[in-house]
């Protein structure tokens, strides 16, 4: 059994942060389109006046005594400066709307990405070190600011595993838990005699999965919906054609038969997790969620 991240999504796990300061509100869409503006733009300058290649695909077989990781993704940019002690430089480039000189040092995911980079390719090409660079652009005003670091080839080999050896932590929890999960789900029946119409959406649900298509379905209430999407939805886990489920209402009675239906499969020997999702304002036990520090 392999598992396969990309390295923007490991190292957004294992160093996450946040906050529930509601004056920081979330990337509009149109800040991802500028910043991939950004992006191509910066791109085509370098390459046309420096040795720089762009979007350069790097991976990585993380091995361990049960499994292997598979860690791949896309460098922004290399720069190869031959008059430098260490020649070669991984480019991060981050549009963003924040005031440069607020930014005192790159976030701890930026850099983190690009280290991962600074790895592989130091791996792959034997270097004596490599140097990383964040690059910073604000999206309104196209100003710059570059954070620059240099690492032997010994000092970023070592981060590298201290980080792959934090990662291999929740895969061992993940690797385990599925030896768990995988036959519960395969000992699994239906838990209920069929009604009328119900063995039919449960068939179109899974051939839905296994096809990777969209299903609609309307039928009215009382006639088993849930379980009909739910079973079948969880039989395609256990066979690896899925790795979650998303189960998403409108209304809170609508989660609770969600809840209530995974609690009978579990009565009856499944073994999976849930997570309930629930909106802060509902959680909130002031009158107003207000989350500042001011309020």
């Amino acid at each position: 059994m392999d598992y396969q991240v990309s390295v923007r999504r490991l190292v957004e796990f294992i160093f996450r942060h946040g906050d529930i300061d509601n004056r920081k509100s979330a990337v509009p869409e149109e800040a991802m389109q500028e910043g991939a503006r950004i992006h191509r733009r910066l791109q085509k300058e370098y390459e046309a006046t420096l040795d720089y290649e762009s979007e350069v695909a790097l991976k990585y077989c993380f091995e361990t005594e049960r499994y292997s990781v598979i860690l791949d993704g896309r460098a922004d940019g290399i720069l190869n400066s031959p008059g430098e002690e260490y020649p070669y430089l991984i480019d991060e480039i981050k549009g963003t709307y924040k005031n440069l000189d607020r930014i005192e040092a790159p976030e701890i995911e930026h850099l983190a990405q690009a280290k991962c980079y600074a790895y592989i390719f130091s791996y792959d090409n034997h270097l004596e070190g490599i140097r990383v660079r964040i690059t910073y652009c604000n999206i309104d005003s196209d100003e710059l600011k570059h954070f620059v670091y240099s690492y032997s080839f010994e000092e970023i080999s070592d981060w590298f595993f201290e980080l792959m050896n934090s990662y291999k932590k929740w895969t061992d929890y993940e690797y385990d838990w599925e030896n768990v999960r995988t036959p519960s789900v395969n000992n699994m029946e239906f838990p209920f005699e069929y009604r009328q119409g119900q063995k039919t959406l449960v068939s179109c649900v899974y051939r839905t999965i296994q096809a990777e298509k969209k299903l609609f379905v309307q039928a009215p209430t009382g006639s088993g919906k849930t379980i009909s999407a739910v079973y079948p939805s969880i039989k395609a886990v256990g066979e690896g054609r899925a790795d979650k489920l998303f189960y998403l209402t409108a209304k809170t009675i609508t989660r609770t038969v969600a809840e209530d239906t995974f609690s009978i499969l579990r009565e009856k020997g499944l073994k999976f997790k849930t997570v309930t999702l629930t909106a802060k304002e509902k959680i909130c036990s002031n009158s107003e969620c207000d989350c500042n520090p001011k309020a």
